[in-house]
């Protein structure tokens, strides 16, 4: 690496989940790509997590408080000025509006992962990689830029790759993947019950992180039925999965985006308000169906949807059809673009070493 650095402020633990997490693992394969040095300051749980930002030729900087704490901030514009850092990367819905106008003083340029725009954002570039808010929702201060929707969606480079292997529907028998995510209402195990309880469906897998609590439930299930339940729980893994799953069933955040890029049937579960939006995006587009939010989830909903979708070939086809042609999966290339426009624009930019 040859050039300025990148911080990127993100946590991934259970208490904030490892969504954003791998977010911004995807956003640093990008900038890497770009020959750019990018450092997590990041409170990880458990601590091998690290090794996996290791492995890909990044570092980790262990964060010693809650993000968007004022000591937060002290020390985050520490390694600003230790790293001579020319960008940082917030992703962490507890940091705010003050805590990003103090790094944007401090002469770095700073992205916010913003998802709910719930306030104004004083940040040089808000960045949305889901489908749950409209550019003109947003409210930013003169000069900054928004990215958004469709265009800058994410995919892990691990997914992209199986892509073309699922342009046509693997052979039966019938196989369905489970993925999701933080999965906050505990809904993975129940999930896996009723397609369990489905004589059509010969195989289920569940894609999840081996440190996540749904993991030790899920292998115990497993050991209980067999060759009929798969856990996946490395990216590797997860395209594999994908690549040979004729349905999936998942939270409509990033997995959702992802199965629609590979051109796999969903049927969608909302963790979070802000995901409802993304789901009934997928549903119009025809990629997907929402069956609502976690609160309400309907086992005879689900055994209903799973049975109907798999009796219908034609459905199923044109449903993957529709997700691959609605993305193109090149939303990381046009982020780190846009981003180096900006860094290499003339603008007054005053380097962080001087506003220290």
């Amino acid at each position: 690496m040859s050039r300025e650095a990148v911080l990127l402020r993100v946590d991934g633990d259970g208490k904030s989940g490892w969504e954003a997490w791998n977010r911004c693992q995807v956003l640093a394969y990008g900038l890497q790509r770009r020959r750019r040095p990018c450092y997590f300051l990041s409170q990880l749980e458990p601590n091998g997590l690290a090794l996996t930002l290791k492995r890909h030729g990044h570092e980790w900087i262990p964060a010693e408080h809650e993000a968007g704490s004022s000591a937060d901030l002290e020390h985050l514009l520490r390694e600003v000025r230790r790293l001579q850092a020319v960008a940082v990367i917030c992703d962490a819905p507890t940091i705010g509006p003050d805590y990003l106008a103090e790094l944007v003083s401090a002469g770095v340029l700073v992205v916010a992962v913003d998802t709910q725009a719930a306030y104004r954002n004083p940040a040089q570039v808000v960045f949305n990689p889901t489908l749950s808010r409209h550019a003109r929702e947003y409210d930013v201060c003169p000069g900054g830029q928004v990215l958004c929707g469709q265009r800058y969606v994410l995919v892990r480079p691990e997914i992209k790759r199986v892509r073309p292997q699922r342009s046509l529907e693997p052979p039966t028998p019938f196989r369905v993947a489970v993925a999701l995510g933080d999965d906050l209402s505990g809904l993975t195990a129940d999930v896996v019950k009723v397609l369990l309880g489905i004589k059509a469906v010969a195989r289920v897998e569940v894609l999840t992180w081996a440190h996540h609590p749904s993991a030790m439930l899920c292998q115990q299930l497993a050991n209980k039925h067999g060759e009929r339940l798969g856990l996946a729980t490395e990216p590797s893994a997860w395209g594999l999965a994908m690549m040979r799953s004729h349905l999936a069933i998942a939270a409509s955040g990033p997995w959702a985006l992802e199965l629609a890029y590979v051109g796999v049937p969903a049927l969608l579960i909302s963790q979070q308000a802000e995901q409802t939006r993304t789901a009934e995006a997928l549903q119009e587009e025809g990629s997907a169906y929402h069956l609502g939010p976690a609160s309400e989830f309907s086992a005879k909903l689900l055994r209903e949807m799973v049975s109907r979708l798999l009796e219908d070939d034609v459905e199923r086809h044109t449903m993957s059809r529709l997700g691959r042609g609605y993305l193109d999966g090149r939303g990381t290339d046009r982020f780190v673009q846009a981003m180096e426009i900006l860094l290499h624009a003339p603008a007054a930019r005053q380097p962080s070493a001087q506003a220290a």
